[in-house]
């Protein structure tokens, strides 16, 4: 694509930013026939900030979220949304996150190689999905675990939905 004189006279260059680093997009509507732009504000509700860390939690390999604990959970401003997972949004003119978790780590792992590499994952996540900044992410290891256990099925609708036979009770038998 060679370079571009638009209608306006201002050239666009080929790789799309038009003189003065500008992208062609906001190039257009910049001039003084710009439209106003949209005023207001985006807030993202806690939970889906929690929600979010609870997620990349819960796929963290070698870890386990935990419950925060009564008293964990009734701490001022913050409020458990998923398991393992606390968080503080503070507004301002940036809103930034503080990030507790409580988690269990596999047995064998080497712990502070796994809260950093957890640290570091929950930081980048929640800065690239909801722009905002993170500025504490808080880890608590509350205990180990030895193996990777398959969850069962736990009532005999569980069990017919995935296939496999319900529980039995001594009744039965």
């Amino acid at each position: 694509m060679a370079d571009e004189e638009r209608m306006d006279g201002e050239v666009v260059e080929e790789s799309g930013f038009a003189e003065g680093g500008q992208t062609e997009s906001s190039a257009l509507s910049s001039g003084p026939e710009a439209p106003s732009q949209v005023k207001g504000s985006v807030k993202i509700a806690d939970e889906v900030i929690g929600t979010i860390a609870g997620e990349i939690l819960r796929t963290f390999k070698g870890v386990r979220g935990t419950n925060v604990g009564l008293i964990g959970g009734l701490k001022f401003g913050k409020r458990p949304f998923a398991e393992g997972v606390r968080v503080e949004v503070e507004e301002g003119g940036s809103p930034s996150v503080k990030v507790d978790l409580f988690v269990n780590v596999k047995y064998g792992l080497r712990i502070p190689d796994v809260a950093w590499e957890l640290q570091e994952s929950v930081k980048k996540g929640l800065e690239e999905l909801t722009g905002y900044r993170v500025s504490e992410v808080n880890v608590f290891v509350q205990g180990l675990f030895f193996k990777e256990e398959e969850l069962k099925p736990s009532t005999a609708y569980e069990a017919r939905e995935s296939g496999g036979e319900p529980p039995r009770s001594d009744s039965d038998a």
